[in-house]
Order: structure tokens, then sequence, then C-alpha cells
């Protein structure tokens, strides 16, 4: 048994390190321990958000059973937890019950000071979990929109416990948040543009959380369909992974109910309550966005990703294709191939030391005169001597451009992070934007400069702008609701 004594986010995953024998990485903000010996293999992350919230992430297999035992010494520490896969346990030493937490479920808990609790990690159990941790008394007051309305909200949450802490409530089976918990437990990446979306990720995963709390303790509280169980809902949750397993061939209601050892009624009524669709929809849902990726990103014919996608005709598929996206597949895929198709590059590099501000100024005037001339948009960000940047125009351009800039000696260590055919700009009115190192974001139209904070982008939000986990978007937003310049630039 592991004893800890908690007084922030950070200290638990120090004292983690520690008994795992592993060293811990700590930069501004962030800590990551990597664990790959006896005890265990994956790793434990840590980022702070803002003052009073923080976030650990856990992505690890432990190889023996390893329990817990923490005590707050902190006057009131709530957490917020999320599976997106594997199990744990959580038991408060003054309560009988333990709660075992699974796959799509999140549980709240509310510690005060000296409150003491065990979590339980199974051994050989891969565990995919995120754990927002709010200490209520250190969070800013009424900074920005989203800080009020998540003072509200917590407010409202403490208040509902009263002095009952502490207090623990562990909802239904929500997916909901699973796709804020992927970009949360997946994302490696810890230089600015990994803390921007895991800090994103963070604040939407929070407020739907919090979101679902309301819902489900309110006088208007969600119910499950008429004899419906918990464990039902929880083997609904695993059917996609068995189609996507078995994909290249028909899969039956009558099979899944047969494997999952529940009845079809209580099958469409749990896929129809989680997803808002009839089995055979999701099921086709599932098929038609794989067959989308492969014809995005592989080299197959129609024909062949028909056979790998369990189509029985190619004719059938597209059929279905258009049903759902408007376009055949044939001109889906078409279009990557076309050299004037809409075409995104995203890449991040290393700047050489030498790089001064002016160096950056000079780059980013170049590249507005460029991209004009060629109808290339994007955007810049240069922090901590690193290069991210969006491109997007017509492909032969975009690629010509990006070619000549991995011959730029003012930078190394290029690396794509994504690239592919795209039916939108971002920055449509922007022929570059530039994120620099002091904080500022610069929009440059002529002889127009705005300057806007980069904290605002990630902070300065409404909530329903906290709602969006793509950094781009949350740019491309101010962007677009703050300048002045005329469409078409």
């Amino acid at each position: 048994m592991l004893e800890i004594i908690e007084d922030s986010a950070l200290s638990k995953v120090r004292q983690l390190a520690k008994y795992l024998d592993v060293s811990l990485v700590e930069s501004y903000g962030v800590a990551v321990l990597r664990l790959d010996n006896k005890k265990g293999k994956g790793y434990i992350s840590y980022f702070s958000i803002i003052p009073g919230l923080s976030l650990v992430v856990f992505n690890i297999t432990f190889y023996e059973k390893l329990v817990i035992h923490k005590k707050i010494i902190e006057d009131q520490i709530i957490d917020f937890y999320y599976v997106l896969n594997g199990i744990f346990k959580h038991q408060f030493s003054d309560m009988d019950s333990i709660r075992k937490v699974d796959k799509n479920r999140n549980l709240i808990t509310i510690s005060n000071s000296n409150s003491t609790s065990s979590i339980t990690f199974l051994e050989n159990i891969k565990i995919e979990v995120s754990d927002i941790v709010i200490n209520n008394q250190l969070l800013p007051r009424g900074t920005t929109n989203y800080i009020r309305q998540l003072e509200r909200n917590v407010k409202e949450l403490v208040q509902k416990v009263g002095e009952t802490a502490p207090f623990y409530y562990e909802s239904l089976i929500d997916p909901i948040p699973a796709e804020y918990a992927q970009i949360l437990i997946n994302n490696k990446k810890m230089d600015v543009m990994g803390r921007l979306m895991t800090e994103g990720a963070a604040i939407n995963m929070l407020f739907s959380q919090l979101k679902n709390y309301e819902k489900e303790t309110s006088e208007n509280k969600i119910y499950l369909p008429t004899k419906l169980k918990d464990e039902d809902l929880l083997k609904c949750t695993k059917i996609g992974d068995y189609i996507k397993k078995y994909i290249n061939r028909r899969v039956t209601i009558t099979e899944l109910s047969k494997h999952f050892l529940i009845s079809t009624k209580k099958l469409q009524n749990g896929i129809q309550f989680l997803y808002g669709d009839t089995v055979n929809r999701y099921i086709s849902n599932i098929k038609l966005t794989h067959a989308k990726e492969l014809l995005q990103k592989s080299d197959l014919s129609i024909s062949e990703i028909c056979k790998i996608c369990g189509y029985p005709s190619p004719s059938y598929l597209s059929k279905k294709f258009f049903e759902r996206y408007h376009f055949l597949p044939k001109d889906y895929k078409s279009s990557f191939q076309n050299k004037n198709a809409l075409f995104e590059i995203s890449y991040r590099s290393v700047a050489s030391p030498s790089m001064t501000p002016e160096d950056v100024k000079q780059i980013v005037e170049k590249a507005i005169s460029f991209n004009k001339i060629h109808n290339i948009t994007g955007c810049l960000i240069y922090h901590n001597q690193t290069f991210f940047q969006i491109l997007e125009g017509a492909k032969e351009e975009v690629m010509r451009l990006y070619y000549q800039i991995t011959q730029d000696p003012r930078h190394s260590s290029l690396v794509i992070v994504w690239k592919g055919v795209k039916f939108v700009r971002n920055f449509s009115m922007w022929n570059m934007a530039l994120v620099t190192d002091n904080g500022n974001l610069r929009v440059t139209y002529e002889d127009n400069t705005e300057h806007q904070d980069l904290g605002n982008i990630m902070n300065n939000l409404d909530s329903s702008k906290a709602i969006s986990d793509i950094l781009w978007k949350r740019i491309h937003k101010v962007i677009e609701t703050r300048s002045t310049a005329p469409p078409g630039v």
C-alpha cells in the first residue's frame, strides 16, 4: 500500500514517481512519469490548468495490485474522475461502501481537510483515467467568463452536498465526455500545442461532467429506460469495439444479443439512450466512418474498402456513403488526388538558437506577401523556441511551400502533425496570423496590426466557447470576432 499525504495534485504524482522508482520530468505546469519496469508500464502525467484547477492522467498498466491510501490536508478538494477504459475502486475510510468505477463512468468526490480515502488499481488491467482536481479555495475569483461559470457550478455542487463531505457521486454510464477524455489521455505532446489542447479538453470535460451531474440530480433527472439496468448499459458501450473487430462482415442485432447476453429490446433501448440511434444505424455509422478514413488515408480501391468494411458490393457502399455524407466514395477519394483541392498541412519544428523576434517578424511579413499571391492562409505559433504552423490552400501550392519551409536553416526537427484534404478553411480571412512568444496574437492586414493576449484565447471565453477543444478554432474565433479586416484577405 502506498501512503500519500496530498496537499496538491502535483505532490501526489511526485509521491507516485518515488514509489514506482522512476524519475519525474517536470517543467512549468507539467510533469510526466514514464513507467517500464517490474511494477508496470505506461505513464502518469500532471497539468496545471489554472490556479486551483489541475489534471492528472493515468494511461498505465500495473503488474501488481496498487492501493493508494491518501490523506487530504487542504480545506476542500473536489475530484472529477472519468474512466475511458479499465476499472478502479474508490472508498472513503469512514464509509463502508466501495465504489467500483468502470468504463464511461464519472465519479465525483469531495474531500475535506483530514479526509482519508483509498484508490485501488487492479493488476494487469490497463487503465485510462482522467482526474480533474479542484481546490475550491485557490480558484481565481471571477477573472474570466468561463471561470465565473465554473465558480457558479462548483458553488451549486458544494451547496447541494452541504456539510455531508466526504461525498461521492457515481454517474450513470455517460459516453459523452469520452471524446475529451481521448484527447486528455492520448495527447503525449508536452510542447505549447500539447498543453493548449490538454487545457481546452480539460475545460470541456469538466463542464460536461458538471452538466451531467446537474441533469442526473435535478427534478427532471435522467432515468434509464424501463427495465434497463446499469450493467446493460455497460454491455452496450462495448458493442462498438465488437463491431470494429468484425467490421469485415455483417453483424446482426441477434448476434450482438447472444454475444453480450442481453435481449434485443434492451440492446435497442441502450443504444438509443447512449447514442441516440438505432442499433442498425449505429453499426452503419461505424462502418462508414472506417470507410471514410480508408478513402482518405490509404491507396486502397473502393472495391477493396468495400470488402474490408463488410459491404456486399461497391454499389451498396456508394449508396450508404452518399446517404450519410452526400457525395460518392469515388468523388471523396478523387478530392484527395486533385491538386487544386483544399488541403491542410500542420507541422512543428525547433527554431535555431539564434532566432530573434525580428527574425520571426520578417518570416511572417514574407509569408503574408507570398501567401496572398498564392491564396494560402494559416497561422503560426512561436513559443519557447518552437514553431507550430498550419497552412491551408490548394494542395499543389501548399506542398510546394512546405518543401521550401523544410529547406529553411532557421529551424530543424520538422514533424508533420497532420496533412490531408479539408472542405472549409479555418483562416479564410488571414494569410498569416502569429502567436508570439510574449503571449500576443498579432494579425497584420496592410498597415493595421491588432494585438490579442494568448491567455484570452484560453481563458477569456464564455461557457459556450469553452467547449471548443481545437486550438485553431479558438484562435480563428478570436480573429473572426475581433478583427475589422474585410473578408477575402
